[in-house]
Parts: structure tokens; C-alpha cells; sequence
């Protein structure tokens, strides 16, 4: 799944005033989150103008409220190839009405994690 794959659903057209997903900034030296996929976009197309990040999911988990946990293998590196950071960082997607409604990284104990470090380069 290169380039995180899941990309090309934030272009799809939506017929639902409900689809305002809240994405935290993970992948950035940013910080914070985005809501919205105008947002979303913009911060892809920041990220990848900087950035070639790849992920690999190993596992996907179903939780109670909604809760999808993806334990993803990722890999950044710099426009020039060079490997910023190698490691198995935790999605977790909270889904509303098939649709995802936010996304935020945790750590191996469930708390909810900062950027990665790969981004402050």
C-alpha cells in the first residue's frame, strides 16, 4: 500500500454532509490535526512534496465504538532515498455510518501518540 493507499478515498465525491473526518498529524513535524478532506488533502500534498512515506498493514483489529486499530509497518524516507525512519507505528480509524470519522496514532499502551519523529527532519 504505497503511499497509504486509502488516499484516493478522500477524492471521492460524497453525497453526505456527515463525511468531516478528523485526521491527526502524525506524519508531521505539524502537529495537531485537520478536519475535513479539503484539509486532509492539503496536508498529503504538503507531506509528499516532502516526504515518501509507505506503509505496510500487519494487523487490523475490530474494537467496541467503532474502532479500527491497524498495526501498520512504516517506512519514510527523504525525496532523495535516503531512510528517515523504519518502524511499526498503531492506526486507529474510529468509523461512523461505513465512513471514517477520525484517525489518530496510539502507543503500545493505548495512549494517543505525538508526530513521528521521521517528520522532523
Amino acid at each position: 500500500m504505497h503511499n497509504l493507499g486509502w488516499i484516493p478515498l478522500i477524492n471521492r465525491p460524497s453525497n453526505s454532509d456527515r463525511c468531516n473526518p478528523h485526521w491527526h498529524l502524525g506524519l508531521s513535524s505539524e502537529g495537531g490535526r485537520v478536519v475535513g478532506k479539503e484539509e486532509i488533502r492539503a496536508y498529503w500534498t504538503r507531506q509528499w512534496a516532502a516526504f515518501d512515506p509507505h506503509v505496510d498493514p500487519l494487523a487490523i483489529t475490530e474494537g467496541d465504538g467503532g474502532k479500527v486499530r491497524v498495526r501498520v509497518h512504516q517506512s519514510v524516507k527523504s525525496l532523495e532515498g535516503a531512510v528517515l525512519s523504519d518502524s511499526e507505528v498503531l492506526h486507529v480509524f474510529t468509523m461512523h455510518g461505513g465512513l471514517i470519522a477520525a484517525m489518530h496514532l496510539e502507543d503500545e499502551d493505548g495512549a494517543t501518540a505525538g508526530p513521528s519523529a521521521a517528520f522532523a527532519h
